[in-house]
This record gives C-alpha cells, sequence and structure tokens, in this order.
C-alpha cells in the first residue's frame, strides 16, 4: 500500500514538471492495480483525475473503464444474482455493477422491525434470508396481511413514490438479512443511465404482493373516498409564507378526495420534478357536478412524487384543508366529465 501512494506522489511530481504523457501511463497503471485489489472506490477515483488530467487520453480512460467495470462484475456474490435472477437478467453488465454495488447489507434480528407503520423512511429492501410478517392497524386492531421470505422486494410503495409515511409495518419472525437499497441512488441513476430505475420499477411492479394482498383481504386502509377524474390543473409553487415563487404551469388531474388530489405532468429533469417533493402549491380546477362545471380553488402540500416512463410524473397533494366529502361525491367521474375547459394561468 506505501508503494502505491508513493507511486501516486510520483505522480503528482511529473505533473508539476509538465511530464503530462508519463503521468497518463501511471495513473492508467495504478487504476488497473487498484482494480484488481477490488479496490474499486480508490479505482474509479482516480480514473476521474485521470480524465482532470488529460481528457483526450480517450484510449487509458476507456480501457480502465472498461477494466472495472469487468473486475466488478466477477465479483458479484453469485448466490445473490441467482436469487435475483428476474432481475439481473434483464440488465446490462454495467447496470448489474451498478446496482449491485449501490446495494448495503443489513442484518435485523427477531422482532426487531425494518419499519414501523407510520415511520418515515424511504429504502427498498431484497429479502435474502429469513421470514418476517406485514402488518398495519384498522381502528385499534392489528392486522396481518402475510409473511414473506427470500426472494421478495419490500418497500417499493415509498421509494419510488417518496412519500412521507410507510402504511404498514414489517417485523421479522427470524433473523433477517436484506439487501438494501437508498432512495439517493435513483438521482444518480437518472444521471447515470436512467434504464436502470425504470428497470427496477417495473420489477418492483411485478414482484409487489401489497396491493394483490389487500385487494384479496378486501382492506382497503385510504380513510377517504377518491373520485377519479379528468381535466386541466393549475399549479403554483409558493414559499413557506405563502408567496409564489413560480408561475402557474399545467398538469392533468387523475383523482380527488376531501383530503387531496393527484395529478401528473412530465419534466425533462428528474431532479425538477423531485424537488417539488414537500412544497406548499396554489391548485385552481374546474370540476363537473351534474354536468355543471364549478372551480376548485385550494392550498395544499406535494407529499408524493412517482416516476412513470417517457418523463411523466404523478404528484400527490394534501389540502390544507379538507374539502366537503359530500361535494366529492356528487362529482362527476372521469368516464362521464370529459376535458375541462382551458384554465386561465393568469389568475
Amino acid at each position: 500500500m506505501q508503494e502505491l501512494k508513493k507511486k501516486e506522489s510520483r505522480i503528482e511530481g511529473l505533473l508539476q514538471e509538465g511530464n503530462t504523457e508519463a503521468a497518463v501511463q501511471g495513473l492508467y497503471e495504478l487504476i488497473i492495480t487498484y482494480a484488481e485489489q477490488l479496490d474499486f472506490p480508490k479505482a474509479e477515483a482516480l480514473r476521474n483525475r485521470l480524465y482532470q488530467v488529460d481528457p483526450m487520453a480517450i484510449q487509458e480512460i476507456a480501457q480502465s473503464g472498461e477494466f472495472i467495470e469487468q473486475k466488478k462484475h466477477q465479483t458479484l456474490d453469485p448466490e445473490h444474482m441467482e436469487l435475483w435472477s428476474g432481475l439481473y437478467s434483464e440488465l446490462s453488465d454495467e447496470e448489474a455493477n451498478m446496482f449491485y454495488y449501490s446495494l448495503s447489507t443489513a442484518h435485523y434480528a427477531s422482532d426487531a422491525p425494518l419499519f414501523r407503520e407510520g415511520d418515515t423512511d424511504c429504502y427498498l429492501y431484497f429479502l435474502e434470508k429469513g421470514q418476517l410478517r406485514l402488518s398495519f392497524h384498522s381502528g385499534n386492531r392489528e392486522r396481518h396481511v402475510a409473511n414473506m421470505g427470500p426472494g421478495e422486494v419490500l418497500g417499493a410503495e415509498t421509494f419510488f413514490v417518496r412519500t412521507s409515511k410507510r402504511t404498514f409495518s414489517a417485523i421479522p419472525l427470524t433473523p433477517v438479512q436484506a439487501s438494501v437499497l437508498h432512495p439517493s441512488f435513483l438521482d444518480k441513476w437518472e444521471q447515470d443511465t436512467k434504464n436502470l430505475q425504470y428497470l427496477l420499477s417495473d420489477f418492483c411492479n411485478r414482484n409487489d404482493r401489497m396491493p394483490e394482498l389487500l385487494e384479496s383481504l378486501e382492506l382497503d386502509r385510504r380513510e377517504q373516498s377518491r373520485v377519479q377524474v379528468q381535466g386541466t390543473i393549475a399549479v403554483q409553487v409558493l414559499d413557506k409564507a405563502g408567496n409564489p415563487v413560480s408561475r402557474f404551469f399545467q398538469g392533468e388531474m387523475q383523482n380527488i378526495s376531501s383530503g387531496g388530489l393527484a395529478f401528473s405532468n412530465s419534466f425533462k429533469k428528474g431532479t425538477t420534478a423531485q424537488s417539488l417533493l414537500g412544497r406548499r402549491v396554489a391548485l385552481i380546477c374546474k370540476l363537473r357536478v351534474q354536468g355543471v362545471w364549478k372551480d376548485l380553488k385550494k392550498l395544499g402540500q406535494v407529499v408524493g412524487v412517482q416516476s412513470h416512463t417517457f418523463n411523466e410524473y404523478s404528484f400527490n397533494v394534501r389540502f390544507d384543508r379538507p374539502i366537503s366529502p359530500k361535494f366529492v361525491a356528487s362529482l362527476d367521474s372521469s368516464e362521464s366529465s370529459g376535458k375541462s375547459p382551458d384554465l386561465d394561468l393568469e389568475v
């Protein structure tokens, strides 16, 4: 290790002397050495340094990157790969490496929850070993939903949507080992390989048993009924004091309840869409009640953001003040409401 540090110092000396060619060669050799030793963070840091030293050293930059990816792929845990073959079979080698090395391993003792109903974490869990039970509260009762085991994924409902609270609890029945993914990696993936996010979302949607389990138990945890509606909505972002910080932009209504609504919109940058999470907003829309259009103006907070394909995002907004459930019940559904008239966004 000391010898490698000495080589790094010599490379810096070469750069000070203006001998870029020798420094490039030295950096390339160091990158290969660290990758062979499986010290990938150091190898990648030196590759970034190589790019800074000479962006035109295309051959060395490309070959060192390929070598790092090859070594990474050779070190993937075969037992883990077999367990999650349904996901890895859809990923390129680069995507598989990025996903695998984004995971961290966590262990949970019996009765030590991964999370509880109402918690605010947004981690995604890939169960490797052990068994756990899922449950939620209905009134004063705790309702058992199902048991889960190796090869099942947990937490997609908050990982992709990034809502504020868990809606059920996950308690180990035996010691549990899980691979855990932090939601911050979604932002990194959007920059590096956006396809990975879509593939992971699709895999989780296909393997998330919660919606089916709740439907089979005829359990609906929503406190307020939602009505599907269509039409244009105008949205304006506010600061904490309620002052506008953006112009109105248009969205497409999805549904509404007495406590809030959901709408969708397209954003070229996912970071822009995600930046709305937690922000206060003003909303203006027209809703049809028994064939008559009525204006609705509300203040609220964005409590959920979910990404979809083709840069489409959906947003959940909680109203500051609920509207009458009777008003919601009287709304025309999406089957008969059609599109609302264009909104004057200067209102």
